[in-house]
């Protein structure tokens, strides 16, 4: 004979900065799949998002065996907006359930996105997945602001406009998604893709 003995899940409270960090680095790491190693990725999440609030856009090229652009993938924090929402007492914490994902916790939404762009990939034959990041505007407009996030996140700035691929996203097959958390209003994320023929 058996017993079951429930426990309560452990509640944390997490802060605003931390919930948001948490759930792009799961995201993360569901767009990247197993296309791409995820050490150096999450590590500049961490650095860019946690220790400096300096990361902007997050941006995820899918290409295809040729180096085509099959779609792309953004992951938006606008810092004012959660500037404002983590200075309110409702929006300053959240209580995280800790044998759970953070992500499916603060939408169920986002498991759905995860699933599909799963399923994208293998419907375009996507074999690379290539990130560009992008800072705050006014850390952009700055050089020496620039320098500095360069530096801190350790990137390089490619002197000249990289091209990713190519092929551009356009045209009457083209699919777009955009979607923005109710509980993360500063956190967007916007799907373009080649509708899968």
């Amino acid at each position: 004979m058996s017993i079951k003995i429930k426990t309560k899940p452990e509640i944390l409270l997490r802060s605003r900065l931390e919930v948001l960090h948490g759930t792009v680095k799961e995201l993360t790491e569901g767009f990247l799949g197993d296309l791409r190693s995820h050490e150096d990725i999450l590590q500049t999440l961490q650095k860019g998002i946690v220790e400096h609030q300096i990361l902007a856009c997050i941006t995820f090229y899918y290409l295809n065996s040729d180096e085509e652009l099959e779609g792309k993938i953004k992951v938006e924090i606008d810092w004012k907006r959660h500037q404002a929402s983590a200075t309110t007492e409702a929006g300053k914490q959240f209580s995280i359930d800790r044998s759970k994902s953070i992500r499916d916790q603060i939408s169920s939404i986002f498991s759905i996105v995860l699933q599909h762009t799963n399923e994208l990939k293998k419907a375009l034959g996507v074999v690379e997945v290539r990130v560009h990041y992008r800072y705050r505007s006014e850390i952009e407009r700055d050089p020496e602001k620039d320098a500095e996030a360069l530096r801190l996140l350790g990137h390089v700035k490619s002197v000249a406009p990289q091209k990713v691929s190519s092929r551009e996203l356009t045209g009457d097959s083209l699919v777009k998604l955009d979607y923005c958390s109710r509980n993360l209003r500063e956190l967007k994320i916007s799907i373009e893709h080649n509708r899968p023929g």
